[in-house]
């Protein structure tokens, strides 16, 4: 059944037999009364549903229903026109039966087309201004198509229904039973008594549109039977929306609003839950707010700030800042903060909070009065926060007094410090001078000895060497090498020492240039000797010439001597241009040397071959290092025993501005 009430229902069978008795009675007397009749009552059933779903689509939020309404509109529309156009009415004089044919099969194409596509919108937000210009669109193109002769016939004079017309009845009732499926699998979204009576209405319309498909006449028994069929099922559509939507609101246009009454009783249980955890959670929180105030190793103190950005009375403070200060609790809420501030610090408390109200955060020094009068130094942090509307002033204060007092110390220790390395920089730069002074001494009285020793060795050899034997001779020479090479060693060692001390004359270099020049006069050297000198691309560089050169003349002196072995010798001067600095190389293809005595090749009296190999006295390539590293770079070397090696160093850019 379809309600509880039996006597209503009843009344209702009973009303409906006497109207269908009636229309029956009145299709003997007149059939175009009797189509009339049912067309009309269709079409104020049709209109009717449009008012109620489009007058109450703001809170009708099923868009089934909503697209039903307006559709049945446009259908009513075209149901109109089909009445008018009847046979017998002569509205439309030269049309004939065809017309009002052609008009009851598009409206029933967009009925059934309405009713397939409703159940896509069951739960979907429907655009009524744009689903109503849609169909007022689709009509006025169909009906355009009809009233200029371009829609199939329908129905031919003496020959009965087209192929197309039958055609189409089947293919609407298919489309009628693919919506009535559809409309099943959302029944979930509506009333029990609004899906059947929806349903049956579907399945009146199918009964009706394969009616139409058996009659030979327009007053048929066909017709007769189809127009029941399409009656019964406008009837069903009334009871299922404007029935019962007017007795049961709730229970269909409104069923949605109980749907979110229930939500909202839900959500507010949920929101009182909520509250409850929330007040919980905020009271714990408090409980940790105040016991992080309270374990803090800083003095905290929290103001409001007035509309004017000026901040008010302490609202809290710790217990730390209450021992700091001298005050109570009560009373350190009670003052003004301007009671606090040293009188001494007002102007730079002035710069902290302008800077506090630009950055919302200053870090700064101050100092604070004490109860007992004292001036207490600390070190203030302070931010400002939004919290509820309101602007909050948070301060960590440290007592920075032994900071103070170390501060002083460390000043009044680096200022002894200071005039102790004056007094020592001094001392040593008088200590420098006689160093200076001493070496000089001590080379030219070296220097005379040893100049007598080599004079007099060879001057025995040349007088009086026919008296001695070859080993007598031997020794002389060895003697006189031995006075050159001391001589030699002390010429080294004051360059190694004035490299030192020597003031560096920063200037632009052209390295090619420097490496050229140091070339050729080693060329006139070794004149005997066939070596290819080679001298890439050279960055230039900012540094001391002198220096410079003297570094260019030790590299490439090595790289000669330990060249002397071989029947090709060859030497490359190259360099490239680094992220920070100029990375140069003096590359040969001489003896080498092993890699694991390379820590001790830039060190003083280091040596890796023997004396007797090549000469040498082991403090060359030491004046390299210095002068590179006066410069700020750095050298290193690889080498292979046998194979050459390469010595790198690396000089400033020559625009780089501390170079």
């Amino acid at each position: 059944m379809l309600g509880s009430k039996w006597p209503e229902d009843y009344s209702r069978v009973a009303l409906l037999a006497a109207v269908a008795i009636g229309l029956y009675l009145s299709s003997l007397h007149s059939y175009l009364l009797f189509h009339s009749l049912i067309e009309i009552a269709t079409i104020a059933v049709a209109f009717t549903l449009f008012i109620l779903t489009w007058n109450s689509r703001d809170y009708l939020k099923n868009g089934y229903l909503r697209l039903i309404g307006t559709g049945y509109a446009f259908i009513a529309l075209i149901d109109l026109l089909h009445t008018l156009a009847y046979k017998g009415m002569d509205v439309f004089p030269g049309y004939g039966a065809n017309l009002p044919t052609q008009l009851w099969i598009v409206a029933r194409y967009l009925q059934a087309a309405t009713l397939f596509a409703a159940p896509w919108f069951v739960e979907r937000r429907v655009n009524d201004r744009l689903v109503f210009a849609a169909y007022a669109a689709a009509v006025a193109l169909l009906l355009a198509l009809i009233y200029s002769g371009r829609f199939p016939d329908c129905y031919i004079e003496g020959k009965g229904l087209t192929a197309f017309k039958i055609g189409s009845e089947y293919v609407i009732t298919a489309v009628l039973l693919a919506a009535l499926y559809l409309f099943y699998r959302k029944r979930q979204h509506f009333e029990r008594r609004v899906f059947i009576l929806i349903g049956a209405s579907i399945a009146c319309t199918a009964v009706s549109e394969l009616s139409f498909t058996a009659y030979a006449s327009v007053y048929g028994f066909a017709n007769l039977v189809g127009h029941f069929a399409k009656l019964a099922a406008f009837y069903l559509v009334y009871l299922a929306i404007l029935v019962t939507g007017i007795k049961q609101p709730f229970a269909l246009i409104f069923r949605d609003l109980k749907q979110v009454e229930a939500e909202l009783r839900k959500a507010q249980d949920t929101l009182e839950e909520k509250v409850r955890d929330r007040t919980a959670e905020l009271s714990a929180s408090e409980e940790k707010y105040r016991a992080l105030i309270e374990c803090a190793n800083d003095a905290v103190f929290v103001q409001e700030l007035d509309q004017d950005g000026k901040p008010g009375p302490f609202i809290e403070v710790n217990e730390l800042a209450c021992s700091q200060l001298g005050y109570s609790r009560e009373e350190l809420t009670r003052l003004d903060p301007a009671d606090l501030a040293d009188p001494d610090y007002r102007d730079s408390m002035a710069a902290a909070m302008a800077k506090l109200v630009r950055d919302q955060h200053a870090v700064f020094e101050t100092a604070l009065m004490a109860r007992d009068g004292r001036s207490i130094p600390v070190e203030m942090s302070t931010r400002m926060l939004q919290l509820q509307g309101r602007r909050m002033l948070f301060s960590l204060v440290r007592d920075i007094t032994q900071r103070k007092l170390a501060d002083d110390e460390i000043r009044k220790l680096n200022s002894e410090l200071e005039q102790r390395v004056r007094d020592r920089t001094a001392r040593l730069e008088q200590v420098n001078k006689e160093l200076e002074a001493f070496s000089f001494s001590v080379s030219h009285d070296l220097r005379a000895p040893l100049r007598a020793i080599d004079g007099f060795s060879r001057a025995v050899v040349e007088d009086y060497g026919d008296k001695l034997d070859d080993q007598g001779r031997h020794f002389l020479e060895m003697l006189s090498d031995n006075a050159v090479r001391m001589n030699r060693l002390i010429d080294d060692i004051l360059s190694f020492s004035r490299m030192g001390r020597r003031e560096i004359q920063g200037m632009r270099l052209d390295v090619a240039e420097l490496a050229q020049e140091v070339i050729a006069e080693l060329r006139s050297t070794v004149a005997d000797r066939s070596i290819r000198f080679m001298v890439g691309t050279l960055p230039q560089t900012r540094g001391d010439r002198v220096m410079i050169r003297q570094a260019l003349v030790n590299l490439l002196s090595n790289a000669v001597k330990f060249t002397r072995p071989r029947s090709e010798p060859a030497i490359e001067v190259g360099g490239t241009r680094g992220r920070d600095e100029n990375i140069y190389f003096v590359k040969d293809n001489g003896v080498g040397f092993d890699m694991r005595y390379a820590d001790k090749l830039f060190g003083v009296f280091q040596r890796l071959h023997a004396e007797d190999e090549f000469e040498g006295t082991g403090i060359g390539l030491a004046i390299v290092k210095r002068i590179v590293e006066r410069h700020g770079g750095r050298v290193w070397a690889h080498a292979q025993v046998g194979a050459g090696a390469t010595i790198f160093f690396t000089l400033p850019e020559a625009d780089r501005p501390d170079a």
